[in-house]
C-alpha cells in the first residue's frame, strides 16, 4: 500500500520557520511514501472555474466549494449571482493523487484543518499541530532537514492558474475568460455585483469566511516558487470535481441561490434548492450543508481503479520503489473515516530510499 500525504497550506504555515522542502523531507523520513501539495487541487478547481466562465455569460459568479462559504450563503438572500459548486481543494488533490497512483492501493492522509476534506477519497486527517507533534516525537527536527532532494526533484509546487483555496488567479482569469476577480464578504454581496464598470465578476468569499485553505494567502505565496508559465497538472479533464459544498435550503424568508455544476453543462443543480431538498438524506462522510449531499460519483468506491497513462506512471514510479521491510507505520492522533485513532507504541519512522531524479510534472 502507498501512503500519501497532502500538505495543506495551513500546515506549511504552521511548520515555519522550516521551509516546505524540509517538511517534505520530514514526512518521507517519518512514514509516507508520497507527498503532494494541496495546490494541485487548487489548480484543478481554478482551471475548471475559468473554463466554465469562458463559455458562459454570467454577470457574477461565486465559487462555493468551501463549506464555510456555503454556510455563509445560506444566511444571505440571493443577489442574482450564480454559485459554482465543487469539492474542496484537499479532496480534488486526493482524487488527482489516486489517479496518478492507480492501480495501486493508496492510503491518503490530509495534513490540514480544511472542514471540506471529507469523504471516501481521504482516509485520515491530521491537524497541522498533530502532524508536527508526531514528527517531533519521532525525533525529527524540521529545521535540520535538507532544503532540497539530492537525487530526485520534488513535486511541482508552483502555481499556474490558482490562488490558495482553489479560486483562479486574477490575472490568469482576466486573460482566460475576460472576468474580473473581486474579493468580497457576505455582507457586501448585495452590492458587489453592481459595482461600477458593469464587467463580469468572480466573487471570492473565502478569506472573509475564514477558509482554512485560503487563510493568509500572502504568507503562503512567500513559501511557494515563482508562478509557472504553463499548467502544472495533467489530465485535469478526467478528474471528477463534483460532490462538494452544496447549498441547501436557505434560511426562512430568504431567496435561494442559483447553483450550477460545470459537469452538468452549467445548468442549475437539481434538488439543490427548494423546500423538498431539506428531506434528502446525506451520504455518509459527505458535507451536510442544508441537509443536502449529492451521491458519490458513478463508479467511485474509494479505491481508484483507473489505469494511469504511461507518462503519469513514469513521473511517480521513482518515488514508489519498494524499500527494505520496516516496522509498521504509525498514525498518531489521526482520525480515520471520521473516528479518532492513536498510534501503536513502538512503531518507529522509517527511512526513505533515494531514487533517480524525475520532475513530477505532467
Amino acid at each position: 500500500m502507498v501512503r500519501a500525504v497532502i500538505l495543506g497550506s495551513d500546515t506549511l504555515l504552521a511548520a515555519r520557520p522550516a521551509a516546505p522542502m524540509q517538511l517534505l523531507h520530514a514526512c518521507l523520513r517519518y512514514e509516507f511514501d508520497f507527498v503532494a501539495p494541496v495546490s494541485w487541487g487548487d489548480e484543478l478547481l481554478a482551471v475548471r472555474a475559468g473554463e466554465w466562465l469562458r463559455r458562459q455569460a454570467e454577470p457574477a459568479v461565486i465559487v462555493a466549494h468551501c463549506p464555510f462559504v456555503a454556510e455563509a450563503l445560506r444566511t444571505v438572500s440571493s443577489t442574482g449571482a450564480t454559485c459554482l459548486t465543487g469539492v474542496a481543494p484537499p479532496v480534488a488533490t486526493a482524487r488527482y493523487v489516486r489517479h496518478l497512483l492507480a492501480p495501486r492501493t493508496v492510503h491518503v492522509v490530509h495534513a490540514g484543518a480544511c472542514p471540506g476534506a471529507t469523504g471516501p477519497e481521504i482516509d485520515e486527517i491530521l491537524l497541522p499541530e498533530v502532524l508536527l507533534a508526531a514528527l517531533a516525537d519521532a525525533g525529527i527536527v524540521l529545521t535540520e532537514e535538507p532544503h532540497e532532494l539530492e537525487s530526485r526533484l520534488p513535486p511541482v509546487r508552483a502555481r499556474y492558474a490558482s490562488l490558495p483555496g482553489g479560486v483562479p488567479d486574477p490575472e490568469w482569469l482576466r486573460q482566460a475568460a475576460g472576468v474580473t476577480y473581486r474579493e468580497v464578504a457576505p455582507l457586501t454581496l448585495a452590492v458587489a455585483p453592481l459595482l461600477p464598470g458593469g464587467d463580469r465578476s468572480l466573487l471570492d468569499l473565502q478569506a472573509a469566511c475564514g477558509c482554512a485553505c485560503a487563510r493568509d494567502r500572502f504568507a503562503v505565496s512567500r513559501l511557494e516558487p515563482p508562478r509557472a508559465t504553463a499548467p502544472v497538472v495533467g489530465d485535469a479533464e478526467v478528474i471528477d470535481l463534483r460532490d462538494g459544498a452544496w447549498l441547501g435550503v436557505p434560511e426562512a424568508g430568504r431567496v435561494a441561490w442559483r447553483v450550477v455544476d460545470p459537469e452538468a453543462g452549467g445548468t442549475a443543480v437539481a434538488g439543490a434548492t427548494g423546500p423538498a431538498a431539506r428531506d434528502v438524506p446525506a451520504r455518509d462522510g459527505a458535507p451536510r450543508l442544508g441537509g443536502v449531499s449529492p451521491p458519490a460519483p458513478a463508479g467511485f468506491d474509494g479505491q481508484t481503479t483507473r489505469m494511469t497513462p504511461e507518462r503519469l506512471t513514469a513521473v511517480v514510479e521513482p518515488w514508489l520503489t519498494p524499500t527494505a521491510p520496516a516496522a509498521p507505520a504509525r498514525s498518531p492522533g489521526s482520525r480515520t473515516n471520521g473516528a479518532p485513532s492513536g498510534g501503536a507504541p513502538g512503531n518507529e519512522p522509517r527511512a526513505r530510499a533515494v531514487d533517480p531524479a524525475v520532475e513530477m510534472r505532467s
